[in-house]
């Protein structure tokens, strides 16, 4: 284990991830005690492509080994900012700095369509 590297692929959503990445976002909430109600109801969830890749976003997920263990997205807020969401890393793969690869590719891609402010949102429970 010592020198090992642990290679994370980052690629655009497809939506034939969409149930891994459901599973992905409501597994975080948990972890986190994070969700405020049913998290399959959560629209932007539902409707990935429209509400960030064709709207002048982006959603990413990490795949390894031939999994998807992490995502991210970001969507336009106003012309100059992105916000960036749903950052998530499945339990068995924490701490290996995936969280840390899709924020960089996150930043990557807004700076390549021109944003240059990008914001991030959290959830919090009360």
């Amino acid at each position: 284990m010592g020198g090992e590297v642990m290679v994370l692929a980052v690629r655009k959503y497809r939506e034939t991830d969409h149930e891994r990445v459901m599973h992905l976002h409501i597994e975080g909430l948990r972890q986190h005690n994070a969700s405020i109600g049913d998290p399959s109801m959560d629209k932007d969830m539902q409707n990935i492509l429209t509400t960030y890749i064709d709207n002048d976003g982006d959603f990413l997920v990490g795949i390894h080994d031939s999994m998807i263990v992490c995502m991210g997205a970001y969507r336009k807020r106003d012309y100059l900012t992105a916000e960036v969401k749903r950052i998530r890393v499945d339990s068995a793969y924490q701490r290996r700095g995936y969280g840390q690869d899709i924020l960089t590719a996150l930043e990557k891609s807004a700076k390549q369509k021109g944003y240059g402010r990008i914001i991030l949102d959290t959830t919090i429970k009360n």
